[in-house]
């Protein structure tokens, strides 16, 4: 069980100080729903303590964007349609497909994929980051033999990981 303040410390990157009207409350919704459950024990760059902020933001998000899609209040976006939006591709396991669904869902939201400034759009352009070492230049194939790499859109494959461990995968 994690403590919520180390939650709530290790997520506010993603959270921004301020937002819009639905943001504040899908961060709430989501820490609540996952501070049972996240494993946040080690260093902060650990995987698990990773997958578990990650994760965080990916379903606060959820939560928003799928909030302001339906014209919904936060507290009643269905878990299903979560899981709906985090489902990777059955065949490859691409998560190519939920940052495709994220990005259409940004950008109906009102918000520009560019625009840093804004807290949705960057805690997305975060999350959607290409982790593969090819996109930082490493070519090498004994660094890539070797090293603990993350390959795509590692990062947005975190909501589906904490859907699949928490009561969230199952509320409302």
């Amino acid at each position: 069980m994690a403590d919520q303040t180390l939650l709530l410390e290790r997520t506010a990157r993603w959270r921004g100080t301020s937002g819009p009207d639905g943001w504040a409350d899908a961060w709430e919704r989501a820490l609540t729903e996952l501070t049972p459950y996240a494993q946040l024990g080690g260093e902060e760059g650990d995987y698990l303590p990773k997958r578990w902020t990650e994760g965080a933001a990916g379903l606060a998000l959820a939560y928003y964007l799928l909030a302001a899609d339906s014209d919904t209040p936060v507290a009643e976006v269905l878990a299903d349609d979560v899981r709906a939006l985090a489902t990777a591709d059955p065949d490859t396991r691409s998560t190519q497909p939920v940052v495709a669904r994220i990005d259409g869902l940004v950008e109906r939201a009102g918000h520009r994929l560019d625009d840093v400034s804004d807290p949705v759009a960057a805690c997305w352009l975060d999350l959607r980051e290409d982790c593969s070492p090819t996109a930082y230049g490493v070519y090498d194939d004994m660094a890539l033999a070797t090293g603990p790499w993350r390959w795509g859109h590692d990062k947005a494959a975190s909501l589906a990981f904490v859907l699949e461990h928490t009561a969230a995968a199952s509320s409302r």
